[in-house]
């Protein structure tokens, strides 16, 4: 009768878990149809879905070559001829394998989660938690909204708290067990600490550094805490073997990552770092790093269920469980993982996602958090029960407030893009087509910013979608003959509010002996001074003053092989070189007035080259340049305020 007992007890709160399990799977798929169907605003899950279909093509690399321009995916670069991409391959790997298995991705994701609330359960109990605190902890796990947003994104920082909760359950029995039991124990919990290591080597580092302070505590001499890392340290061999013999392939040195290897400056400490090579630098000082550190710890308990209710409760079960020497561990990882990321420039990065995904380097900070409000929680529940269902509410209604903000700032998002595929499949309309897509100030590669516009691998999709070069993009009507080239552009639809829409145009090459273009622009009735301008690149503008006495100021532009010539002005032509290369021609009006925030620039820009007998030209766009506006550079398609004729 006893064991019956003993047994319904065991069964009765693991069915419960299960099932939680099976709410994260599908919550995970849900989230991931409805909110995620064109990826998040992080530009690096495109990265990964890219790196796992090299991988699910039976390759660790691609050939460099057909990627060195319009098709170089974001956070990549080129080593010995081969495409290095920068994360580390477990998670991709992963991905590819739940391909190759399920014929989807998401599937991993799905699986990854529900494995992590199976995960708390076991962790509980090496912890020595009762069955109704392993409970809650998994219920807590499952429904924060952290989980809840992660999971559904093709992202590894669930996969690398799982890894994390293994490695702690597998050492916590191991320590428990004897002879055999605890080589194969610790010697698994090794295997999977290396797998950490070559997913996310610093957060290995900051685990690794707090089982060695748990083992101090629990040990008492040095020698014995040594002693007990000898099956771990034997299970971690071969994997950290594996990653030494990866990096060697990928980058040439064995020690050196691919994350070192894309260019750019992504290195521990402070001071100027960038993405990649030619990505503006940010200067990382101490004491940014401790701002980041501050608003992204600050934003963490709004990603856990029951929202700010939980730093009390996780107090509270701090205190009850102050004698157990696990809190040692518990306690290390919470706050090491925040200070170690102050040493690396990227906890300055997600503070600009924290309030759409959450400050995902700190997710490994929800272990302590679900272990020790579950504590609490099961306490209140045992002394006052009314009490502690006053506090169940609390966390629901709070869990329930936080929600509604980060749907809507991932909405927001999802909208934009269904807005530009739209657009975009509207416009090419079942036509061979290149698309070029803008890009940020990191640089020409694809993925960044919209990860959900890549192609196949072998670059033989109909629509092919390629990196903004600027005049370069001359070229591709040269290169795909046979394909329609489109420009994808953001362009301003009101000004009063600023707002922004989709649009793609169809981008028509004009081969002639001459270029002409007659510029119009509206004089503003309170302009103090007119100034006209042509250039070909930044540093050779030419300026001239037209006098605001008329209501509208017009200059001319002609372009030949033999030179450019602006022409309205009072003191004369203005001449440029013919340029030698693709170049962006740019002429256009500096409107001065009264308010010094009303001044601003309207503005012509075209391609151009010339091949010696003739212009060729490409894309032309008017652009409104207002300096004091939040964008203060943007497109405008239809300017009543210039006009342009041929």
């Amino acid at each position: 009768m006893r064991g019956w007992r003993r047994e319904l007890r065991w069964r009765q709160p693991l069915s419960i878990v299960i099932g939680l399990a099976i709410v994260s799977f599908v919550l995970s798929l849900v989230v991931a149809h409805h909110l995620f169907p064109f990826l998040s605003a992080n530009n690096d899950e495109a990265v990964y879905l890219f790196q796992a279909r090299v991988f699910r093509s039976g390759h660790l690399t691609l050939p460099a070559a057909p990627y060195n321009d319009y098709f170089r995916p974001w956070m990549s670069a080129e080593h010995d001829q081969k495409l290095v991409l920068v994360f580390q391959p477990v998670f991709p790997a992963l991905l590819a394998l739940s391909d190759l298995i399920f014929g989807s991705m998401r599937i991993a994701l799905g699986l990854i989660s529900a494995g992590s609330v199976l995960l708390v359960y076991a962790l509980g109990r090496e912890l020595r938690l009762t069955s109704r605190a392993r409970v809650i902890a998994c219920a807590l796990f499952a429904l924060s909204p952290f989980v809840v947003i992660q999971s559904a994104l093709y992202l590894e920082y669930v996969f690398a708290v799982a890894l994390e909760m293994a490695v702690l359950t597998l050492l916590l029995a191991g320590l428990r067990s004897t002879a055999g039991a605890r080589a194969r124990r610790l010697g698994g919990a090794g295997l999977v600490y290396g797998l950490l290591i070559f997913t996310r080597p610093l957060e290995g580092l900051m685990l690794g550094v707090a089982m060695a302070l748990y083992l101090l505590v629990r040990e008492r001499t040095l020698r014995r805490a040594l002693g007990s890392l000898v099956w771990p340290a034997v299970g971690a061999l071969p994997i950290v073997v594996l990653m030494l013999v990866y990096n060697a392939h990928l980058t040439g040195s064995p020690l050196r990552f691919p994350l070192w290897a894309i260019g750019g400056d992504n290195s521990f400490g402070f001071g100027q770092r960038n993405v990649v090579a030619g990505s503006p630098l940010i200067d990382v000082t101490l004491l940014n790093a401790l701002k980041a550190l501050h608003q992204n710890v600050r934003s963490l308990p709004h990603w856990v269920f029951g929202s700010l209710f939980v730093i009390p409760l996780g107090l509270y079960g701090v205190w009850q469980r102050r004698h157990d020497t696990t809190t040692v561990l518990l306690v290390a990882i919470g706050v090491l993982f925040p200070l170690g990321y102050v040493f690396y420039w990227g906890n300055l990065l997600i503070v600009n996602g924290r309030k759409q995904i959450g400050p995902h380097y700190y997710m490994a900070m929800l272990i302590p958090t679900v272990v020790f409000t579950a504590v609490a929680l099961e306490r209140l529940w045992q002394y006052r029960r009314a009490w502690a269902a006053v506090v169940v509410t609390a966390l629901i209604i709070a869990t329930v407030v936080e929600l509604p903000d980060k749907i809507d700032r991932n909405q927001h998002f999802t909208d934009v893009y269904r807005a530009e595929q739209n657009t975009i499949d509207d416009t090419v309309a079942g036509n061979a087509a290149v698309v070029i897509v803008p890009i940020t100030p990191d640089g020409g590669y694809l993925l960044h910013p919209r990860g959900w516009l890549t192609n196949s691998l072998a670059l033989t999709d109909r629509v092919l979608y390629a990196a903004d070069r600027g005049p370069a993009n001359l070229e591709l009507s040269t290169r795909f003959p046979d394909r329609k080239i489109y420009r994808l552009q953001a362009v301003e639809s009101s000004r009063s509010p600023l707002t922004f829409r989709p649009s793609v145009r169809e981008l028509m090459t004009v081969k002639a002996p001459s270029f002409t273009r007659t510029l119009a622009a509206v004089v503003p009735s309170d302009a103090t001074r007119i100034t006209a301008y042509v250039q070909t690149t930044n540093d050779n503008r030419q300026t001239c003053e037209i006098a605001p006495t008329t209501p509208t100021a017009r200059v001319s532009v002609e372009v030949r092989p033999t030179g450019i010539q602006l022409t309205g002005c009072a003191t004369g032509a203005l001449t440029l070189a013919a340029p030698a290369t693709p170049t962006t021609l740019i002429v256009g009006f500096d409107l001065s007035r009264a308010v010094a925030k009303q001044s601003e620039s309207r503005e012509l820009r075209v391609w151009t080259s010339t091949d010696g007998s003739n212009v060729v030209s490409l894309n032309e766009e008017t652009w409104r340049i207002v300096p004091h506006d939040k964008t203060s550079i943007r497109v405008i398609e239809s300017d009543p305020d210039l006009v342009v004729t041929a």
